[in-house]
């Protein structure tokens, strides 16, 4: 939980190394291949992310819906590619995603991605949600005494 880098293997795009790179505003991440830069993760704080290529195409994330969210890659030319539907599983505590929507060549390492990019942003959400709470308690406990 709350880990910042991953390694991706796909057979088709082979093995890929994500790293964080530190931002105060947005969260960044390097994806490499054999030390070599190959594609940019790039995250706002409104939980949108943008998957840019080496070759400079990019992609990006809608999401659609509030109680059965939806999350969608779409092109350039916001042609969705890709669907990816969280289903949470309250025996083991974690979502599982179903992908749908496969028109690209890259589907499996994009795909790979925007699940990191999900997984993240919700422990992200469950991180800043819990430090809510602790403060809360503690401002509450410093003005009861």
């Amino acid at each position: 939980m709350f880990m910042a880098s991953a390694d991706i293997q796909t057979v088709n795009d082979g093995n890929h190394t994500l790293n964080w790179s530190f931002s105060l505003i947005t969260k960044k991440f390097r994806i490499t291949q054999n030390d070599r830069e190959s594609i940019k993760l790039k995250m706002n704080w409104k939980g949108d992310f943008t998957i840019t290529l080496e070759n400079g195409i990019e992609y990006k994330s809608v999401t659609k819906g509030f109680l059965k969210r939806q999350t969608f890659i779409e092109n350039q030319e916001s042609k969705e590619l890709i669907e990816i539907t969280p289903k949470y599983n309250w025996k083991r505590w974690r979502y599982n995603y179903e992908i749908g929507n496969s028109e690209s060549p890259q589907f499996d390492l994009l795909s790979l991605i925007a699940v990191y990019a999900l997984n993240y942003q919700s422990q992200y959400l469950i991180g800043i949600m819990t430090a809510c709470i602790f403060s809360t308690q503690f401002i509450a406990d410093f003005l009861i005494k």
